[in-house]
């Protein structure tokens, strides 16, 4: 894999990204139940229904958002 590669990957998933996005503000606007489950965009781990129910837009887990909210040193 070249240079150009890993950049078309990394278009493509930022793309990925702002769609999966729209389509969950998409979902929260139109009053559309979010599912009782949704994988972590991080990790991949299932993200607990009750955090989806409070943050219907969340797109990480609880540990992911808080590795996401510490400070980098």
């Amino acid at each position: 894999m070249d240079e150009m590669d890993h950049i078309q990957d990394a278009a493509v998933a930022a793309q990925e990204k702002i769609l999966a996005d729209r389509r969950r503000r998409l979902e929260h606007e139109a009053g559309i139940v979010p599912p009782l489950h949704r994988l972590c965009d991080d990790c991949g781990g299932e993200i607990p229904a009750a955090r989806l129910r409070l943050r219907p837009l969340t797109r990480l887990c609880v540990d992911c958002q808080a590795d996401a909210e510490r400070p980098r040193q």
